[in-house]
């Protein structure tokens, strides 16, 4: 009787092993990949794009990425991703990092990422007027707002708008869920500012793919 038990026992455990496995395998199947969070400061102008890049595809989910080199050399790679709505123009959000201090011996001790966008003005909405009515117009959403980091008029008289995000140490790491925070409050901000900058400037509606 004992050596019964022992086997019934032994079935059992075999039993449950057989209906533990698939669902262990099941799950593990449906975890999703993800890249490591921690961002440093490197040497080079890709490796840390690269890394952001892997976050944001992997961890994040977010699609339609797309890397180009921003120089002839192709050694500073830059990472673009669309937003798009019903309501206002499409923008491009685009993330590229920069040596934000070297050494003596020119070797980068902090890199910054930045996380950036701009609109194409029409040449109705760069008049020495129409640039007044900008300028006026992103002092007082920054007076009232967070986010972004800046908006301002650029070199080219366009509208453009980033968020630094500093690694202030070889010695440090900055968390991507940063970059991910300022890459998904582009969208809103835009949807927000462009009907009071619409209106300022009386820009025309903008036009969508049909």
């Amino acid at each position: 009787m004992k050596k019964l038990a022992g086997l019934l026992t032994l079935a059992v455990a075999v039993c449950a092993a057989v209906l533990i496995i698939p669902t262990i395998r099941n799950a593990q199947s449906q975890v999703k990949p993800t890249a490591d969070p921690k961002l440093t400061v490197t040497q080079d102008e890709s490796t840390l794009e690269k890394a952001i890049d892997n976050y944001l595809t992997l961890t994040k989910g977010i699609t339609g990425g797309i890397s180009r080199f921003n120089d002839k050399e192709r050694k500073d790679l830059l990472v673009a991703y669309p937003i798009s709505s019903d309501k206002v123009p499409d923008i491009r959000v685009v993330i590229d990092t920069l040596a934000a201090e070297k050494d003596a011996d020119g070797k980068t001790r902090e890199r910054v990422v930045m996380v950036q966008s701009f609109y194409e003005l029409p040449a109705s909405a760069k008049t020495p007027e129409a640039r007044r009515k900008l300028l006026e117009l992103c002092t007082k959403w920054m007076d009232g707002h967070w986010s972004p980091g800046g908006v301002y008029v650029d070199s080219d008289g366009d509208l453009a708008w980033r968020t630094a995000i500093n690694i202030p140490g070889r010695d440090f790491s900055v968390h991507a869920e940063l970059v991910y925070d300022a890459v998904a409050r582009m969208g809103p901000f835009w949807n927000s500012f462009y009907p009071l900058m619409k209106k300022e400037l009386n820009l025309p509606d903008a036009k969508k793919a049909e």
